[in-house]
């Protein structure tokens, strides 16, 4: 399984590409994650059709839909969002049977040192895809309430750390018998990272 934002690989693993189990997993992550994505800035009203509507993927699953006709915002942005979601689903099945029948891998072996991935976009279709992925960067992950929010995250989640790290007898024996062996900051980022947003604030209370 990989994603766009891995960092180089440990040479112990030379493949070119992870199984097809995995090559299914990435492009369905990429896919997921962004339609959602974009579903969830809508609803939040951070981003709206009419900053979309040079964005050709969406444009496209706006007139699939006959989005004008349908009055209920909600309805209009869900089928929207489900509507790129499977003209993109559709596209990867095309282009990568076409890929597996070209590549007629045997092993394996086969597929890991194949010179593409197997599983994959067509490149129109990746492209508009990268220009959703453009399009939110910029315009919700970006925005500036949103970064705002990050940066209030980071600081108590700082001061939480540095809480735990003075007062590791807080932390549960369990996380506690890590420190010799793994270190006391490594011990309380995976305490940390159990925590749900709710038990973390109470943290710091």
């Amino acid at each position: 399984h990989q994603s766009p934002y891995d960092k180089t690989r440990d040479e112990t693993f030379g493949e070119k590409h992870c199984s097809l189990e995995g090559q299914i997993a990435d492009i369905s992550d990429r896919i997921a994650y962004n339609c959602h994505d974009l579903e969830d800035g809508m609803r939040a009203r951070l981003i709206d059709a009419g900053q979309l509507k040079d964005v050709k993927i969406f444009a496209e699953a706006q007139n699939r839909i006959n989005a004008g006709a349908i009055e209920d915002y909600t309805i209009r942005r869900t089928r929207t969002a489900k509507a790129i979601i499977d003209k993109l689903v559709g596209d990867c099945l095309e282009a990568s049977k076409k890929t597996l029948a070209e590549a007629n891998p045997k092993t394996p072996d086969d597929i890991y040192a194949a010179d593409t991935n197997l599983i994959s976009l067509p490149p129109e279709s990746d492209a508009e895809l990268a220009e959703l992925e453009k399009f939110l960067l910029h315009n919700f992950y970006l925005h500036e309430s949103l970064v705002q929010t990050a940066e209030k995250v980071k600081a108590w989640l700082a001061s939480l750390f540095e809480k735990l790290s003075s007062k590791p007898e807080l932390m549960p024996g369990y996380f506690r018998r890590f420190i010799p062996q793994q270190g006391l900051q490594r011990a309380v980022c995976d305490y940390i990272a159990g925590m749900t947003d709710r038990f973390a604030y109470k943290m710091l209370e």
